[in-house]
């Protein structure tokens, strides 16, 4: 899903959204800054704290929550 929706949001004039496939459950270390939003793909019984420290002050995140 990552890869396939990278290359939609340039030709819509978006070149300030960069696309992430893997386990981000830990986050992404060689972030600098934070993300503005993070959109979470598959389904987690609960939102991973190293992720959620990601988020920049008044940030976003969309994670479908769920049992197994």
């Amino acid at each position: 899903l990552g890869k396939a929706v990278a290359p939609i949001f340039k030709p819509l004039g978006y070149d300030n959204i960069e696309t992430r496939v893997g386990d981000g459950y830990y986050g992404w270390p060689e972030v600098e800054g934070g993300f503005d939003i993070v959109i979470v793909t598959c389904v987690a019984q609960h939102v991973p704290p190293p992720l959620l420290e990601q988020l920049k002050p008044g940030g976003r995140m969309v994670i479908p929550m769920g049992q197994p």
